[in-house]
Formats: C-alpha cells, structure tokens, sequence
C-alpha cells in the first residue's frame, strides 16, 4: 500500500528468505569479502535444520507466526518484474529475496484449492 518504504520491504524479505533458506535445511553463510551482506548458499553440505528436526519445527513455527499465510513483503518484491537485472533493484538488495516459478505458483494454487 505504500506506508513503507522499499528498502523496508527488501530488508523483511531478505529476513524471510534466510529464515525460508534455514529452515529447509540449507546452508547460509556470509560472504564477508566481496558483500558483507549477501548469503552464499553452499551447494555441497547441508544446514544446521538438515540434522536437527526441533530446531526445523521451531523455525517453522516462528515462520507462521510472523506471517500466518504469505509473507507480503517477499510477494511484493517478486512482484518487481520490471525493476529485475537494474542497478536500482540490486542497490536495494532485491536480488537477494527467494524467487517463486510459475511451476510453484500454480502448484500452491491447487494445493490451496483443494484445502478450501
């Protein structure tokens, strides 16, 4: 709705990505050299909710506490198609927020379908 500005939105959405990326088990570390902010994802082990499944239930359930359906700020964000591959949308670190294929998209559209 425009109350927040876009650096906020990209800020809660990067937040939810790592926790997304944390809790299903991928490894996400800091790249301290070339972008003190930017995750790596390490293709060849596996993170800490690979091997510890309470701490996995715990993350999900923060996960739907702090947004019950969707997160709005990551949907708002996907939803920046024009911005993608501009200098303006990596400034704001947008390129760092989890991207949803159309694949996904219509699979969680059926799966809500059929829960409804």
């Amino acid at each position: 709705d425009g109350s927040y500005s876009e650096s906020a939105v990209v800020r809660v959405a990067r937040f939810a990505t790592k926790l997304w990326r944390t809790m299903n088990g991928e490894e996400v570390i800091d790249d301290n050299e070339t972008h003190p902010t930017l995750p790596v994802l390490v293709d060849d082990t596996a993170g800490i909710c690979s091997f510890d499944g309470h701490l996995r239930c715990s993350l999900v359930a923060v996960w739907q506490w702090i947004w019950p359906k969707d997160c709005v700020a990551v949907l708002r964000v996907q939803s920046w198609k024009s911005l993608e591959g501009t200098q303006r949308y990596k400034d704001l670190g947008a390129n760092e927020v989890m991207k949803t294929t159309d694949e996904e998209r219509e699979a969680a559209a059926a799966e809500e379908n059929t829960c409804s």
